[in-house]
């Protein structure tokens, strides 16, 4: 009895000593989303995201519908947002493919670094991204359907193979308008490009926003290879080579005789 009387005061303890330092960071958390809720109803919006992964393969879309309810619609019409995203180490984007789409007009992102499109996931790490759009009004309502073109990274092959998991975070949504919004407070603004890669930059406004997907974002399924099959790909490897060489060397054989 008196050793499972320690116990639970050591396991008491334990506990007390937890929530003493994890009190302080969860009411920070609790304060930024309260100022950001706050912001967002001074400001007369309120904004969701519906996002998801379009197509099959590889080379996938993002999706994101990104929609605006306003309680004065004219205040919002010559605004622009943009969304901060953060593309995970096994996910990579192309910056060849989205300068086409900037000459186009289709769509506008540019990412903070260079983007290495042959590295396998690895060799990579974590980038962001920052997706603009301008924005269409029907009645109260502003909205954007934005389109990002991703594509998957290799991994490394298990002993079991099968698919990984990777996960897109939610992104950031910011807004700025052609008059200054005076309505946020100071700590949610940013500053970055003002509509392009190479553009001047300005200030912008972070809003919250609620979405169809889970905190730790939306899940892409990506194939690995199995280790375990290696033995039998290289002699098949080995097999179709080696009979091709043989066959163009009888070709060549037959017609120099």
């Amino acid at each position: 009895m008196l050793f499972m009387s320690r116990t639970i005061k050591h396991h008491d303890l334990s506990h007390i000593v937890l929530v003493f330092f994890l009190f302080p960071i969860l009411c920070n958390a609790i304060s930024k989303r309260d100022a950001l809720q706050q912001q967002s109803s001074r400001c007369g919006l309120h904004a969701t995201i519906v996002r998801q992964v379009e197509r099959e393969g590889f080379h996938r879309d993002l999706g994101s519908l990104v929609e605006l309810v306003a309680q004065n619609p004219l205040e919002w019409q010559n605004c622009t947002i943009a969304l901060q995203e953060t593309i995970p180490s096994g996910l990579y984007i192309n910056q060849d493919q989205l300068m086409d789409l900037e000459r186009l007009g289709t769509l506008t992102a540019c990412p903070e670094t260079f983007v290495d499109v042959e590295a396998a996931q690895w060799q990579s790490e974590s980038f962001r991204v920052l997706v603009y759009s301008s924005l269409k009004t029907a009645h109260n309502l502003l909205y954007a359907h934005i389109r990002m073109p991703i594509h998957l990274r290799y991994h490394a092959p298990t002993d079991t193979g099968g698919y990984a998991g990777v996960y897109i975070p939610p992104p950031k949504l910011l807004i700025r308008c052609s008059n200054e919004i005076t309505c946020g407070n100071k700590e949610n603004y940013f500053t970055a490009s003002c509509d392009g890669c190479t553009g001047t930059h300005c200030s912008w406004l972070q809003i919250p926003f609620g979405t169809n997907t889970p905190k730790e974002g939306l899940r892409v399924m990506v194939p690995v290879g199995n280790k375990s099959l290696l033995p039998i790909v290289n002699a098949f490897t080995f097999l179709v080579t080696g009979g091709g060489c043989l066959y163009i060397l009888s070709i060549l054989v037959s017609t120099w005789q």
